[in-house]
């Protein structure tokens, strides 16, 4: 649910994503070009020449350059150019300009000279479109227009067979930067880079091209002096696309995905080339991007669920990392694939599931503690939680007290009593007694049938021991006393008897990696079970070694009973009951 959750949360917030997705095409790009992997695909149609501010303006103004504008078409027309873009608008009438400047005067001998410098302006604006009109019979002239800027002949243009305006207006993203160009379908022809291309006799008919910026490092650049001044052979020009432009450091120049300001021209040219070349990236269908998305996601979903959380986020890093690159290698091909926020989806996923993890693996983790409980001291699981995986086979040396309890004639009980009604009995009474062992900071180590094993290893252990026992015989009369026993056996009691038994064991868990049992091993284990076994022989409730009486004796009131051999002891035991006890 979560990972369908995100999955459609991120395709309802697709256009939002637009801003960041546009910076990530600017980081692939970027990233091509650094491993000098983009794709340059110069077709040789398209040339600049540049009219350079810095260096023609220091001459005369760029007012008395038109002639020389004029004499560019001319010699672009004998160099067998097939079309030209003039990305520079002639705003002004030298004539005009004279006239208007100089209306006001009045002395007669000041209008001649006046006169002589009007009768000049005009010639000099008329040198310009005399060559205009004898360009265009043999090439095909796109003029620059821009909103409410026209140059200006701009009247005349409309009796000029293939002289044709088209508007240089860029199209910049919602961040100022110009990646892209959008040719609406109802001027197409209007837009100046298009209107080239048509020109040209481009073939295909887009609405909208990514640039390739690949491009402007192959596409050729002249002075605009040098080819006035000859230094240029017309092989240069022949059969090309030439755009022509003033060049200046402020005005019309954009910020660009590579980090670089560019001229207009250039970009005007970039977009001819890249439609020539047929190389703007082309967007994957959003049913493929959608899909490729889910997928992303279910693919963060598995890893999410099936590892652990290092391995996951480890997992998860490396997905991103090879989306990114088959990404960049779509990029590559040509082709666009949505990068944000589709490499984000696994990442996300993983930050939804394993909060959710952590609830319910919490409580299924209670769950399972608190039913392993039921066969394992809690102490254990604890204990091997806690412990690292590798130190789990390792044991240890311990002086402790070993506590054993045996129902006495069981066998001829369970064989007078329903199964049902002997297993209720011993898990209520098996229930009672490790509820005061644990008290008593014992450790339930196994159930054998009808009798128990436990120890206690923490500080007075002899003496908690006791306690215990002396706790478990109680519960046992009262048990016996308020009908719990006869509710499920009838008028059968509980007797039981109990040996103890002080000494060193090892301690810990015995098995192999796929079965293990947390116990203790040694002479002193059977020793304490032979005491148990002389309870039914001494006819007493109580019996523990002189070793554990050693631990204790100030403590409480002991009586002694006698030494007895038993199995696993080389010597007689010291046998000791408490003599509050009884039989």
């Amino acid at each position: 649910m979560i990972a369908v959750g995100v999955a459609v949360l991120l395709l309802i917030s697709y256009n939002l994503w637009e801003g960041i997705e546009l910076k990530a095409y600017d980081f692939r790009l970027r990233t091509l070009e650094s491993l000098s992997l983009s794709k340059d695909t110069y077709t040789g149609n398209v040339v600049i020449v540049g009219m350079e501010e810095d260096s023609m303006i220091k001459e005369k103004p760029l007012i008395f350059w038109y002639p020389d504008i004029g004499l560019f078409l001319e010699r672009m027309k004998d160099y067998g150019a097939s079309v030209i873009g003039i990305d520079l608008i002639a705003v002004h009438s030298l004539g005009e300009k004279i006239n208007s400047a100089f209306e006001s005067v009045t002395d007669e001998s000041d209008k001649q000279h006046i006169g002589f410098l009007k009768d000049l302006g005009e010639r000099l604006d008329n040198s310009l479109l005399r060559n205009i009109l004898s360009a265009s019979e043999k090439l095909c002239i796109i003029q620059a227009v821009a909103e409410g800027t026209v140059p200006y002949y701009f009247p005349s243009m409309a009796f000029m067979k293939n002289v044709h305006p088209a508007s240089v207006r860029l199209t910049p993203d919602i961040d100022h930067i110009i990646r892209r160009q959008r040719f609406p379908e109802e001027n197409k022809t209007g837009h100046f880079a298009y209107a080239i291309y048509n020109a040209i006799g481009g073939k295909k008919d887009p609405s909208e091209i990514m640039l390739n910026y690949s491009l402007r490092k192959s596409i050729p650049y002249y002075s605009f002096k040098d080819v006035m001044e000859g230094k240029l052979t017309r092989t240069l020009f022949s059969g090309k696309t030439v755009v022509l432009g003033y060049m200046t450091r402020y005005e019309d120049v954009h910020s660009t995905p590579i980090k670089e300001r560019i001229s207009g021209t250039m970009l005007h040219a970039l977009t001819v080339e890249t439609m020539l070349s047929g190389t703007s990236p082309r967007n994957v269908p959003f049913g493929i991007d959608a899909v490729i998305l889910v997928v992303l996601t279910a693919m963060g979903l598995a890893l999410s669920l099936r590892l652990r959380p290092f391995s996951a986020i480890l997992g998860t890093l490396i997905l991103m990392a090879g989306f990114f690159l088959i990404n960049l290698s779509l990029f590559y091909a040509g082709y666009r694939l949505t990068l944000l926020p589709h490499i984000l989806s696994p990442l996300l996923v993983l930050t939804f599931i394993y909060p959710y993890r952590y609830i319910v693996e919490e409580r299924s983790r209670k769950k399972i503690y608190k039913t392993f409980s039921y066969y394992i001291d809690r102490k254990v699981i604890d204990s091997l939680i806690e412990k690292d995986p590798s130190a789990l086979l390792k044991g240890e040396y311990k002086d402790i007290a070993i506590l054993f309890i045996d129902i006495r004639d069981f066998t001829s009980m369970s064989q007078q009593q329903k199964a049902e009604n002997i297993v209720s009995l011993l898990n209520v009474y098996f229930g009672k007694i490790t509820d005061i062992i644990q008290r008593h900071s014992g450790f339930v180590n196994k159930l054998i049938g009808d009798g128990m094993m436990a120890f206690f290893g923490t500080e007075e252990p002899v003496a908690n021991a006791l306690r215990a026992s002396v706790e478990i015989l109680k519960e046992t009369e009262r048990m016996n006393n308020n009908g719990l026993t006869a509710s499920h056996i009838g008028n059968w009691t509980l007797n039981i008897g109990i040996g103890i038994h002080y000494g060193r064991v090892v301690m810990g868990n015995i098995g192999s990696e796929k079965k293990m049992d947390f116990t203790i091993i040694g002479d002193p284990v059977n020793i304490a079970s032979r005491i148990e076994g002389l309870t039914k022989q001494l006819q007493r409730k109580l019996l523990l070694s002189g070793f554990a009486y050693e631990m204790v004796k100030e403590e409480f009131s002991f009586k002694y009973l006698g030494d007895f051999t038993v199995k696993g002891s080389q010597e007689p035991l010291s046998i000791y009951t408490i003599e509050e006890m009884g039989h």
